[in-house]
């Protein structure tokens, strides 16, 4: 089982491996399925066929920004809000629109944390507060993964064609979409000649349309880039890979 790459991928369903693990962080797992069309159609093409896997971290919002200053409580506000989009994009697929947004939208994320409807106001202006945002985070995080649960997208019958970017020009790992607006996402019932999926020519034109790893050389390799490679895929097993969705560093604790 190979990790998912960078490009659009069809025939995916969501793992039953999807966890939140023991730090509040949201695990979400995606994998091809073993498609007899797909085997055969490798066979009679030439091409080969892989089976891919890979585990999406969803990281709660940085408290600094790219120039390491502290965020407003509604810069951080934002953040949150573009992380329920993802879990809403995902949700609409296996649900209809009203369902959805019954579970994860509006003031939802607080339910159960004790926070009266009139009382969000003030806990929004808290955001700026770690523990507090972790903690909103994580119950919209189990909300969402509960939804899946409850709409059996771990079955394996509810198959998607996805648009996965890559990390950064330094890195080729696969990150899955923010975009609101962009369809990254999308039932396979839709035909591929009627998909709405496909890179845009800023993405190409920045390169989050290739998978390829950046070249390197004993010059530009150091013992400490060997030694962080060698923690890097130290961790998962070979059947349980994670990539990381959401952070620019993969090493960043959830």
């Amino acid at each position: 089982m190979a990790l998912i790459k960078v490009g659009i991928h069809e025939n995916l369903t969501f793992s039953d491996k999807s966890q939140i693990n023991d730090k509040g962080t949201l695990e979400l797992c995606i994998k091809s399925v073993d498609d007899p069309n797909a085997l055969l159609n490798a066979f009679t093409s030439s091409e080969a066929f892989t089976l891919m896997e890979s585990s999406f971290r969803f990281y709660p919002p940085n408290m600094k920004d790219f120039d390491q200053n502290m965020k407003t409580a509604a810069e951080i506000a934002q953040d949150v809000l573009k992380l329920r989009a993802q879990f809403l994009t995902y949700a609409k697929m296996v649900a209809t629109k009203e369902e959805a947004e019954k579970a994860l939208g509006g003031l939802a994320m607080f339910k159960g944390l004790g926070i009266p409807d009139d009382k969000v106001k003030g806990a929004i202006a808290m955001f700026n507060q770690e523990e507090f945002m972790k903690k909103v985070v994580t119950n919209l995080s189990t909300l969402f993964l509960e939804f899946l649960k409850a709409k059996k997208a771990f079955t394996g019958q509810i198959l998607f064609r996805h648009k996965f970017l890559r990390q950064s020009k330094a890195k080729n790992y696969a990150v899955i979409p923010t975009s609101d607006f962009d369809t990254w996402v999308e039932s396979m019932d839709i035909p591929k000649d009627a998909s709405k999926i496909g890179f845009s020519e800023w993405e190409v034109k920045n390169g989050k349309d290739n998978p390829d790893p950046v070249s390197s050389d004993s010059s530009s390799s150091t013992a400490a880039d060997a030694n962080k490679a060698s923690t890097l895929f130290a961790a998962p097993a070979a059947t349980d890979p994670v990539a990381d969705n959401s952070q620019p560093d993969l090493f960043a604790k959830g």
